[in-house]
Order: C-alpha cells, then sequence, then structure tokens
C-alpha cells in the first residue's frame, strides 16, 4: 500500500484542513495512482485555503493569533536580546569582550545574534500554533508573511540609513546572520518559524498512516 509523502501529510495535519472526510479523500485518491507532486500541491494547497477562510471569515481573530506572535517575539527580543547574545557568546566562545577589528568582520557576534533571534522566533511560532488550543495553527503562514514584509522594510530602512534601524530589538527580527548576509538572515528566520511553528501544532486529523 502506497504510503502518501511524510511532510506533506504531517503539514496538511497539522497546519491545514481539519476536515477527515477531505484528508481521507486525497489519501484515497493518492494510493489510487495520484503523483507525489499531486499529494503535495493539495496538501498545500488545502493549508491555503484554511488560512485564507479564517483570515476572510475571523479577521479579528486571525488578527489576533498573528499579533500573539509579535508580542511574543518583540517581548523576549526587547528584555533578552542583547544579554542573551552576549550569553551565548561568552559561554559559545568564551570571549568576554567583542574586541577589535571591526565587528562587521567577526563573524562570531553574528552567530550568537542569530541564534538568539533564531529562538525568539521560534517561541513565536509556538505562540501562534496553540494559541486557543491550535485552533489558530493555520496562521503560521500569514505571520510568516508578516514576518518577511517587516524585515524587507527594516533592511530598506537599513540600506537608506533611517533611524529605525538604530533599535537594538530590530537588529534580532531582522538578523544579518553574518557579514553582508541579509537574505540568509531572512530565510534563517523562516525555516526556524516554520519547523517551531510545524513541530508545537497538534494533530489536526486523524489521517491513516498505513
Amino acid at each position: 500500500m502506497r504510503k502518501p509523502p511524510f511532510l506533506a501529510t504531517l503539514i496538511l495535519e497539522r497546519l491545514g484542513a481539519d476536515d477527515e472526510a477531505l484528508v481521507g479523500d486525497l489519501l484515497e485518491e493518492y494510493r489510487r495512482g495520484r503523483s507525489r507532486a499531486w499529494y503535495w500541491s493539495q496538501a498545500l494547497a488545502g493549508v491555503a485555503l484554511r488560512s485564507s477562510t479564517h483570515l476572510v471569515k475571523e479577521p479579528l481573530t486571525a488578527l489576533a493569533a498573528i499579533s500573539a506572535g509579535w508580542a511574543v517575539l518583540l517581548t523576549f527580543f526587547f528584555t533578552v536580546g542583547n544579554s542573551g547574545t552576549l550569553a551565548v557568546f561568552t559561554k559559545g566562545f568564551g570571549r568576554s569582550t567583542f574586541g577589535g577589528g571591526g565587528l562587521e568582520f567577526w563573524w562570531p557576534l553574528y552567530a550568537s545574534a542569530a541564534a538568539v533571534s533564531s529562538l525568539g522566533f521560534a517561541l513565536a511560532a509556538l505562540a501562534v500554533v496553540r494559541l486557543n488550543g491550535g485552533r489558530w495553527a493555520s496562521m503560521l503562514g500569514p505571520f510568516m508573511s508578516s514576518v518577511v514584509l517587516v524585515q524587507v522594510s527594516i533592511h530598506a530602512a537599513r540600506v537608506f540609513r533611517l533611524p529605525v534601524w538604530r533599535s537594538d530589538t530590530l537588529f534580532y527580527v531582522a538578523p544579518m546572520g553574518f557579514p553582508y548576509q541579509f537574505y540568509w538572515g531572512i530565510l534563517l528566520t523562516l525555516i526556524v518559524t516554520f519547523v517551531a511553528g510545524l513541530l508545537g501544532a497538534r494533530a489536526r486529523s486523524t489521517m491513516a498512516r498505513a
């Protein structure tokens, strides 16, 4: 008996539709000969449909879920950002000072900041997917979209030398990761957010695993 793609099934169960008839139909069609690409497309479509349905029918509640993620994110970075980075920096790299040579060339500091940033995004993702008993796990996608929008805006502000970049909290929201690798910083936070949210979300269906 053909087994559907594990990751696609996991995404559908935890972040997508909670309609057992729908996921059952997908499984049946796949076992009748549908391709893995078809299954993936249907699983992702189910997640997108669930998210858009919540956004349209209950926008205020959906906004609350996304806002909860941002509240956790900003609170964590505001209270723990610099101290957490210093702790990782001193314990992980055995240095008590930032040293010389120009911070833009000294990767341990950026790596420490990236670690703290990743933890913050992981906690934010958990807040989104577990809100209201896990009912709003489908809001992980829209939350990630809002993250990209804010990060691009912060990086644009940095390029044009606007004062907003001077905020330490925003440094962790849009981490550089390593010098001059801004896009890798955005990609890192999205991967961390998605994985943490996927693992933290509760299964929403009883799709057969046989």
